[in-house]
């Protein structure tokens, strides 16, 4: 009978502990902005922006013909919410009344990829040059759609330009 107690409490803390182990994140997918690159702090040009999070494109999207996107209903005909657990698992709120959206949606792809983006200026002709960098890793088994949302407040109302860099 004590046999049988203490197998069940050994037993009982492996399972326990075995349903604690944490997943490594793989932080070169993240979509931050390149610290050492950007300027924002000294360039006047620079427009401030913020990253949607938590959206995914839907299969159907197709292929974007503009990265401004300016209607809730365009936004959801493209992006659909992915809800997380945890604190930071809802998607960034968007008010298309003050705000837009700027996107990047890229062909499906089995390569792990991941899109930084450099920086989001006005240029030379009163227009929006967003720089990024695609940076492409090792073959998957899967296939993903890479992509980025950026929040932009509407008084940036301008053609926006995509401009990859190596």
């Amino acid at each position: 009978m004590k046999k049988n107690i203490i197998l069940t409490i050994a037993f009982s803390t492996i399972i326990l502990a075995a349903c604690q182990s944490k997943q490594k994140t793989d932080s070169s997918l993240i979509q931050e902005p390149l610290k050492e690159e950007m300027s924002s702090d000294l360039n006047s040009n620079s427009i401030d922006y913020q990253i949607a999070e938590n959206y995914f494109v839907k299969n159907n999207a197709g292929k974007l013909e503009h990265p401004k996107i300016e209607t809730l209903e365009k936004f959801n005909s493209i992006f659909g919410m992915a809800t997380t657990m945890g604190k930071n698992g809802k998607p960034t709120t968007i008010d298309f009344s003050k705000q837009d959206v700027i996107a990047l949606v890229l062909p499906e792809t089995n390569l792990e990829t991941s899109l930084k983006i450099v920086s989001l200026e006005r240029d030379s002709t009163a227009g929006i040059t967003l720089k990024f960098k695609k940076i492409e890793g090792k073959k998957q088994t899967f296939t993903t759609i890479p992509n980025f949302a950026i929040i932009v407040d509407k008084t940036d109302d301008a053609n926006v330009n995509l401009l990859q860099i190596n």
